[in-house]
């Protein structure tokens, strides 16, 4: 055998086994609560060492979170700075990379799922989240600097308006994160429920009578 062919061997054995490892934790978490379920379950489960499971995860909440939170590619910010919009909210969210480790993939909406019912999983979710968007204040920094057309509170200072903006792309996340019927359908992928919800948050507002 090959050293090449050697490596893809060892390369589909890993794969196989993250995934093996995610699969059996979610089942143990979708059939009891979350705190219940324990890495040695987990680790007897998918017929591992507890070694072995820290080889592939960090912790148990990593293995929940770990498709979260979205990012920002470092092109994303560029982009994000200087390109013109009448929609800045749109603009960043349309930069999110969801889940870009196939390895993980088909694993997201039952993550989503435990983690909408659990408050504490939730509660940690968002903070990912938040920490993960935070190098975009600078990105919406640089934009509104190359572009003050875009802005849509002119009187108001433009630190409020990149508040407003981080805000609705965080509570676009948050309904997308913790509600899965946003989930990703055939016709509709991560990033066009990131919209629908954002439009969703942007209609009740506009509905509110002040």
């Amino acid at each position: 055998m090959s050293i090449s062919s050697d490596e893809g061997v060892r390369e589909t054995k890993r794969r196989h086994t993250r995934r093996r490892i995610i699969d059996e934790a979610l089942k143990l978490m979708e059939e009891q609560d979350f705190d219940s379920v324990t890495v040695e379950s987990i680790c007897e489960n998918a017929d591992i060492s507890r070694r072995t499971f820290f080889n592939y995860m960090n912790s148990k909440d990593d293995l929940v979170l770990g498709a979260f939170p979205p990012a920002l590619p470092p092109a994303a910010h560029e982009r994000i700075a200087t390109t013109q919009t009448n929609n800045v909210v749109a603009l960043v969210i349309t930069e999110i990379a969801v889940n870009a480790d196939p390895i993980d993939s088909g694993f997201e909406s039952r993550q989503r799922r435990i983690i909408a019912k659990d408050k504490a999983l939730a509660f940690s979710a968002m903070n990912r989240v938040r920490s993960a968007m935070k190098p975009a204040l600078h990105s919406l920094e640089r934009h509104y600097s190359n572009f003050p057309e875009d802005r849509v509170l002119e009187h108001e200072p433009v630190s409020i308006e990149i508040h407003f903006v981080f805000m609705s792309v965080m509570n676009a996340v948050g309904v997308y994160l913790l509600h899965p019927e946003f989930e990703p359908t055939d016709t509709a992928s991560e990033v066009d429920q990131l919209l629908n919800a954002a439009a969703l948050s942007a209609r009740f507002s506009k509905e509110l009578t002040w």
